[in-house]
């Protein structure tokens, strides 16, 4: 049987489930920070739900376009299931020093990664959602009517997003200034900014070397030694040798 849902119903459900099930490990971290024990603790967490699951449906809305939408979240799903498995069991924080390890992991270690636990996490919190997801039929309204109930819906979000973290504002802003490991265990946050600041770290390490007199090319820049081909053989001869720990 095929279930026909609106865009907004999606946005909502993937967001629920994204905040309560796979960031069960940040709930856990922040109620052994917080340790509620009056009616005001109890909102302030009950507000940081409310703000997280709002701030994932805008930025889930981002991508609620047919055919787009499904891939997207399918993504997240998988990768978000995956990270939850390493965080949940061995306690690990996502950041770019963890994206960097993935990145330098090789096949072999990424087999001993591998076990029986971590697909039952991967097909139950990945497989499963994303399955029930391709299931549905999401409906989508015409484009001028979509704009404009998206517009409308990003104004209600916003506001309440306002409306629950005002009374809350310096509570959470201490909360997350003194246990930065909350933001590392908060998915798909953790992830995306460890990922973004990987790339950007990469790329002006990268554009440095590149514009860098350096001895071992003669005192040339890569960059404009590779104007040639026997230059750029020079530096492509170089970078394999760094890459692969020899000496140049």
């Amino acid at each position: 049987m095929i279930v026909r849902v609106r865009s907004e119903a999606a946005l909502f459900g993937a967001a629920v489930f994204f905040v309560a099930v796979l960031n069960f490990a940040f709930w856990r971290q922040l109620l052994a920070t917080v340790a509620p024990r009056n009616s005001y603790e109890l909102l302030f967490v009950a507000a940081l739900f409310v703000v997280a699951v709002c701030c994932l449906m805008l930025f889930f809305g981002l991508f609620a376009v047919p055919r787009v939408f499904k891939p997207v979240i399918s993504l997240f799903l998988l990768v978000s299931a995956t990270a939850a498995y390493f965080i949940n069991e061995y306690g690990v924080v996502i950041d770019v020093e963890m994206i960097r390890n993935v990145f330098l992991t090789n096949t072999a270690e990424t087999a001993d990664l591998i076990t029986f636990k971590l697909v039952w996490y991967v097909l139950l919190l990945g497989g499963l959602p994303t399955v029930l997801l391709w299931a549905c039929t999401i409906a989508y309204r015409p484009l001028g009517q979509e704009l404009w109930f998206r517009t409308k819906t990003t104004a209600v979000l916003l506001a309440v997003i306002a409306v629950a973290a005002f009374p809350f504002a310096k509570g959470i802003t201490s909360v997350f200034r003194e246990h930065r490991i909350l933001l590392h265990v908060l998915m798909p946050l953790n992830y995306l900014s460890a990922l973004a600041e990987y790339v950007w770290e990469s790329r002006d390490a990268a554009q440095q070397w590149l514009t860098t007199p350096l001895p071992l090319l003669g005192d040339e820049a890569p960059l404009d030694l590779a104007a040639t081909d026997l230059g750029a053989r020079r530096v492509e001869d170089v970078l394999w040798k760094l890459e692969h720990s020899l000496p140049v």
